[in-house]
């Protein structure tokens, strides 16, 4: 009775001391449960079977995205999800779609709640979302995010739900991947400042445009072309290749190897020659496959390691835990691997004669190009890692009088406004970064664009009937929305925004 009890009560967790027990048994077709299909757990042992199936499970079943459309016009997402598990999530999740290319994503907040996804269920989700007009042609691919937390942009991968498919998991997004759209040049585009859900009931938001240079993506595989450039390559040495480099925050040491060990022990050392008066310049940090971590000086708070098969990366944090600081010169860096299980042998061993930290910061907001109605506003926004920084807006060059901090806002947009946004920012250590957010084109309005679209159509009239409802909140552009200009908002404005859209 136990395996059809598992789906009714939707679980989750299971004791220790009882999951061992199911060892014991083998899956076969009398533990089946009506409706759902395990067949492909015939032979396994029953926990493996409860091990796959405890919680939420998701696999994606179809997905069809459209092939082609053009700047500022629509893209529609439509995919079937079964969970597979024997519960739904229980805490609500953030939904987000994610267009990428070339290392530059956008990421829209999505109108879909992944707790409805219940349990022997295949749920259908179909998402139409209309390009900004000034998104880059070519190919995009498209995926869908679901995530916990308040997580920054530096924590894009963290917290984010895995589907159970092979291989259509991005590790750096940590994002599901469902598809390629080509965009198409469009010199008539709208004024679609940014990707946006349009068959929502409540508009969920904008999205921004990102970045992923710069990001350190700290999943024990070599995630990102930039983790082992020949940029960051500072030795090689037996069975081993070491990759260093570091911004204000933290020291990433990352190492190749051509080894195997049957219980790997992770080393890393280095003499610190910037260490408190009596305290030894020697650090070594060393994890093993048992979970043991050993560090010579203390608690090695903040640090992490994270390993695959030929991969290893570390972080180290600046500051007291290795006394790191911007100008140091680390001596004798060195990766090596040794075997618990086989005499401490070292079977790959690398180190660099020295390595300076360097004053370095990343900026994960990306460049657009953006088509703002005029009237209609913009919030722009530089994305770092940095606390403490120094800001300071520019427009065509100019600093921007009062814009001192990491968003800006262009208000009430005109002819004036066009241009390169830039801003400055000056970390708390010195380092200054100019950062290129936004070239801006100003178009003119159009009569009746409520939702800044850059066209006058049905979705505007739908949203002026919320609005005179008393949903106020959802009106992007209310000098558009009053069409008799009486200065009041009435049905009268709705009969004339109808007959806009009609074209009369």
């Amino acid at each position: 009775n136990a395996v059809p009890e598992m789906y009714k009560t939707h679980l989750s967790y299971i004791n220790s001391n009882i999951f061992a027990l199911y060892n014991d048994y083998t899956f076969g077709e009398q533990y089946d449960v009506p409706g759902v299909d395990n067949s492909a757990y015939y032979g396994q042992t029953v926990r493996k079977f409860m091990r796959d199936h405890l919680g939420y499970r998701f696999v994606l079943r179809s997905a069809a995205v459209t092939d082609k459309t053009a700047q500022g016009g629509t893209l529609t997402a439509a995919f079937s999800v079964e969970n597979t598990g024997f519960a739904n999530p229980v805490r609500e999740q953030k939904a987000e779609l994610i267009l990428e290319k070339d290392g530059s994503f956008y990421r829209a907040p999505i109108d879909l709640d992944s707790r409805e996804w219940y349990s022997c269920t295949v749920s259908a989700e179909s998402l139409e979302m209309q390009l900004p007009g000034g998104i880059a042609p070519g190919e995009w691919r498209v995926f869908l995010k679901l995530s916990v937390g308040n997580n920054t942009v530096e924590q894009t991968a963290l917290r984010s739900v895995q589907f159970a498919n092979p291989d259509i998991y991005d590790t750096a997004l940590g994002a599901n991947y469902l598809g390629t759209v080509t965009v198409a040049q469009n010199a008539a585009a709208p004024a679609v400042p940014m990707l946006r859900q349009v068959n929502a009931d409540a508009a969920p938001g904008d999205g921004l445009l990102y970045t992923l240079n710069g990001l350190q993506i700290m999943d024990g595989v070599p995630s990102d072309p930039a983790e082992t450039d020949e940029s960051v390559l500072r030795a090689e040495g037996t069975n081993a290749k070491l990759f260093v480099t570091n911004d204000e925050n933290y020291l990433y040491v990352r190492a190749a190897f051509d080894a195997a060990a049957e219980a790997p022990v992770y080393n890393l050392e280095f003499q610190n020659p910037d260490v408190p008066e009596g305290t030894e310049k020697r650090y070594w940090i060393y994890y093993a496959s048992n979970g043991y971590i050993y560090f010579n000086h203390g608690e090695p708070a903040g640090c992490l390691q994270k390993h695959s098969d030929g991969f290893v990366e570390f972080r180290i944090p600046l500051g007291d835990v290795m006394h790191l600081k911007l100008g140091t010169t680390l001596t004798g860096l060195r990766f090596f691997l040794q075997d618990s299980a086989n005499d401490w042998v070292c079977s790959a061993d690398v180190r660099t004669a020295e390595y300076t930290l360097t004053g370095d910061f990343p900026v994960y907001t990306a460049k657009q190009a953006v088509k703002l109605a005029a009237g209609a506003s913009l919030r722009l926004t530089a994305e770092t890692g940095l606390s403490g920084a120094a800001w300071q807006w520019l427009h065509n060059g100019k600093e921007i009088e009062g814009a001192v901090s990491a968003a800006y806002t262009v208000q009430n947009a005109a002819e004036a406004d066009a241009g390169l946004y830039a801003v400055r920012i000056t970390s708390s250590a010195g380092t200054v970064k100019t950062a290129e957010v936004c070239e801006l084109t100003v178009c003119e309005a159009v009569r009746g664009d409520l939702n800044a679209d850059g066209v006058c159509s049905i979705a505007d009239a739908v949203l002026l009937q919320r609005c005179l409802r008393g949903d106020a909140a959802v009106l992007c552009s209310p000098r558009e929305a009053d069409a008799d200009s009486d200065g009041i908002l009435t049905a009268m404005d709705l009969t004339l925004l109808l007959r806009l859209c009609a074209g009369r």
